[in-house]
């Protein structure tokens, strides 16, 4: 199963050898995740998410996020996003979402994705392994894939670090970004954990530019518990 996993990941980094030139240039103002904020941006990325478990496998989950952006001098997007995640098993996991945003130089949008995970871990390893695949649909499709590594300790506080790939597929041609991000998450207690992160967005398909953006980030995660089911006596009382 593992190399099954690992064989998958190797085919989409190597998908990703194309380059795009020209084409990412005309079509730039028809990607959502690179919207015309300047070359080479910063700013600072808000999250606020709901969880709630239905039974072992189930869970339901509400995102909110703005984006401060233009070097922390304008609130760029606001996206709302509620989602459905379904354990298949220990280590097999998939995810469906809708994505409603309102962003600032754009009209309003509207994104289905869908998502499948695969994670290792092992008691006593001190890492855990998440790959993701994910497929957007926003009138054009985007692949994205993601490798995830983070702490296995069960400490308070697990540092992660990941690397994905977008690929966008349209009319004018293929897009290739890059995004890099590092972070730590403290687990205040059974029901809600914070993360601060530091993020880096770049486009690294041409040969003679390479734009990037940087963004901070705080999230916050609060997971809401089932509520205990009561037993009723035979006798009434």
């Amino acid at each position: 199963m593992h190399r099954v996993a690992l064989a998958i990941l190797a085919i989409s980094f190597l998908m990703n050898s194309k380059t795009s030139g020209q084409d990412f240039l005309d079509g730039f103002g028809s990607c959502f995740h690179c919207e015309p904020i300047p070359a080479n941006d910063w700013g600072m990325i808000f999250q606020g998410t709901v969880s709630r478990k239905f039974n072992n496998k189930l869970k339901g989950e509400m995102n909110i996020q703005p984006r401060i952006m233009n070097k922390f001098k304008s609130l760029q997007t606001i996206m709302l996003e509620p989602g459905v995640k379904v354990k298949l098993s220990e280590h097999f996991a998939l995810k469906s979402a809708f994505r409603y945003s309102l962003a600032r130089y754009q009209d309003h949008r509207q994104r289905l994705h869908v998502a499948g995970y695969y994670v290792w871990h092992k008691e006593g390893v001190p890492l855990r392994i998440q790959y993701r695949m994910r497929v957007e649909a926003e009138g054009f499709f985007f692949w994205r894939n993601r490798i995830k590594i983070a702490s296995n300790f069960r400490n308070v506080l697990k540092p992660y670090s990941s690397f994905e790939i977008f690929d966008q597929y349209n009319r004018i041609g293929f897009v290739n970004l890059y995004r890099y991000e590092g972070g730590i998450k403290w687990e205040m207690n059974e029901a809600s954990n914070i993360t601060l992160m530091y993020r880096l967005e770049s486009n690294i398909s041409l040969s003679y530019k390479s734009d990037k953006i940087q963004v901070l980030g705080l999230m916050l995660n609060y997971s809401i518990k089932p509520r205990a089911k009561t037993n009723s006596n035979s006798d009434g009382n």
